[in-house]
Formats: C-alpha cells, structure tokens, sequence
C-alpha cells in the first residue's frame, strides 16, 4: 500500500523538523567536546534531510546506503544537486561509520567544527529543493 499525499507531506515534514533538531544536537554536543557523537549527529541531521528529500519526490529508502544511492542517481546525475554537495553526505556517512565503530579512533575539534556550516548550507539547499516540489 502506497502512501497518500497527506501522508507523505507529513512525513516529509517530520524527516525535516528531526533534521534541524539533529543539527542542534550536533552543536550542543560540539560545544561539550564530544567529537564523535557531533560526528554522528551531522551525519544523522543530514541523513533526515535527505530522507526527506527522496520521500518528497516519490522516492522509497529502506537503509542507509540507499539513501546515497538515491542522491546520487536521482539528483546529482540530474544536475539537481552538485557532486561537492553529495559528497559531504557520503563523508558525513563515512565519518559517522568511523566514530561509531572505529577502535582507537578520536577526531580533532578542527575536523568537525567546519562540518557544521557545510551541514547547515547542504540542509538548507535539499529544504529549498523540497519546497520548490510541494
């Protein structure tokens, strides 16, 4: 059973708020020193957003690979999204993958501190290309 356009906005909706909230999470947990866990909270923030973005456009993802799979077939090789934008996603991804299960693994604050601005920017272009579709 398919979802209904109710259905869908409201989950689109919802993948959004969770977005912006994550990335709040992600400075707060920055500010306290706690690398990996922003690490994962960017990566998360992100990962809702564009979850979102599929889910607007009629897209069904089921895990985390598919996601950037779905990126990158239907908007980057579209010319809707720029290969430096889905390319923060996947290192995102990769980042998150290594602070979670990485033994022996720390990042230094000047690794993730830019991170959150490239975040806020790629958020803020995948809501714009949401909004243009609804």
């Amino acid at each position: 059973m398919g979802l209904t356009d109710d259905d869908r906005k409201a989950i689109v909706c919802y993948r959004i708020e969770k977005a912006f909230h994550t990335l709040k999470e992600a400075k707060d947990v920055l500010s306290l020193g706690h690398l990996s866990l922003c690490a994962n909270r960017l990566y998360y923030s992100a990962f809702y957003m564009a979850s979102a973005l599929l889910i607007n456009y009629g897209h069904s993802v089921n895990t985390h690979a598919g996601v950037l799979r779905l990126i990158n077939l239907h908007f980057v090789k579209e010319g809707k999204l720029d290969k430096n934008t889905a390319r923060l996603l996947n290192i995102l991804f990769s980042m998150r993958q290594q602070g979670d299960y990485g033994d022996s693994f720390d990042y230094e604050k000047n690794e993730i501190e830019p991170l959150i601005k490239q975040t806020e920017l790629m958020l803020s272009f995948f809501h714009a290309l949401i909004d243009t579709q609804q």
